[in-house]
């Protein structure tokens, strides 16, 4: 039996947020190390005598993912810093954004 009869669901959800806050560091780190393996392929893989790197919609590619993954960082960056300072099992309750 987890916690008091009937409380398990509460217990077992008050620590799920904060499990979710560090799960996506690992989103954000393999999508940093994607985006260096897509850097480095564009830069080898030639096409029409050049590195497919010099076209620009790949270098837009290149620049949407790069944005994509800073606005995951930086997201998950105040995520982390909204759990800072909670109680044991305050991680599934409801906090003020402000």
């Amino acid at each position: 039996m987890v916690g008091k009869l009937d409380g398990g669901v509460a217990v077992t959800m008050s620590g799920l947020d904060l499990e979710r806050a560090i799960v996506c560091f690992n989103a954000v780190g393999i999508a940093r190390r994607a985006l260096e393996i897509s850097i480095d392929y564009a830069k080898t893989r030639q096409q029409f005598g050049k590195p497919i790197a010099n076209f620009q919609m790949v270098q837009a590619m290149l620049a949407e993912m790069y944005t994509a993954i800073e606005a995951a960082r930086s997201l998950s960056l105040r995520t982390a810093a909204m759990c800072e300072g909670l109680e044991e099992g305050e991680g599934g309750a409801a906090r003020s954004t402000s």
